[in-house]
């Protein structure tokens, strides 16, 4: 069963009022002096406007705010404290930049904005001084210390390699070669194989078929050489088709 129950008196003459009032939330926030909105705006030296700029505003009163610009390059902050105003602001590939602004008192809700021009991180970087021992080396190579750098395929000694091994005939340098093998020759010298396989002898980029190292050149006049133990890795210029087993490419001093 079903009742009806009726208001009245004080209880419903509150009711009725709250409800011809909106409800008690619906009241409106008198001003608060020195309440103020602030607009940062960040643009960079073109004037286009810079996106997802950090922005920290610390006013006093321990009072702190963080944001992000949007695509306009704008970030609003309400209800800033009047006073010194110290705004920060950074975003990748930009000099971070700071201003203090005086946020005056007023009996009412006032807004000011504050202006950034972010300078491109790039133009204040430091020149890079590079030693090299390059401008110093034969032009000649350029493309044997390419070929050391990217080709781990070869075995690579320059003049100072060379030295090194205090050896009296080009073969005798090679003989901290992996897998090679050298034997004394019944014309010149020594004789070269990778897996009892001669390779081919290249001298300043001209190819020397059935040729042995020590007979195309002398230890003194050789500038750098290349060993490939197979045609793997063998610059596709110097691969002697008739021949599987590689190739020692020589680089003289003369040439």
């Amino acid at each position: 069963m079903h009742r009806t129950i009726e208001v009245s008196g004080l209880v419903g003459g509150l009711l009725v009022a709250l409800s011809a009032s909106g409800g008690a939330q619906q009241h409106e926030r008198s001003p608060v002096r020195g309440e103020h909105q602030l607009v940062v705006v960040a643009r960079d030296t073109a004037g286009t406007p810079v996106a997802l700029a950090e922005v920290r505003i610390t006013a006093g009163g321990g009072w702190v705010r963080a944001a992000q610009t949007g695509g306009d390059g704008r970030s609003v902050f309400s209800a800033v404290p009047a006073g010194e105003a110290r705004i920060q602001i950074r975003r990748l590939g930009f000099l971070p930049s700071a201003k203090v602004l005086m946020i005056a008192s007023s009996s009412e809700r006032d807004s000011s904005s504050a202006q950034f021009v972010l300078q491109s991180a790039a133009a204040e970087l430091t020149g890079i001084e590079v030693m090299d021992s390059a401008p110093d080396r034969d032009p000649a190579l350029i493309g044997f210390y390419a070929r050391r750098g990217s080709n781990l395929f070869g075995h690579y000694l320059d003049r100072t390699d060379l030295d090194a091994t205090h050896a009296q005939r080009p073969s005798e340098a090679l003989r901290g070669v992996p897998g090679l093998v050298i034997q004394p020759s019944r014309r010149v010298g020594n004789t070269v194989r990778f897996r009892n396989c001669r390779p081919t002898v290249w001298l300043d980029g001209v190819r020397l078929p059935d040729s042995e190292l020590d007979e195309v050149s002398s230890f003194q006049d050789i500038s750098a050489i290349e060993i490939y133990k197979s045609l793997a890795g063998l610059p596709q210029q110097f691969v002697d088709r008739s021949n599987p087993c590689g190739g020692i490419l020589v680089w003289s001093r003369n040439h």
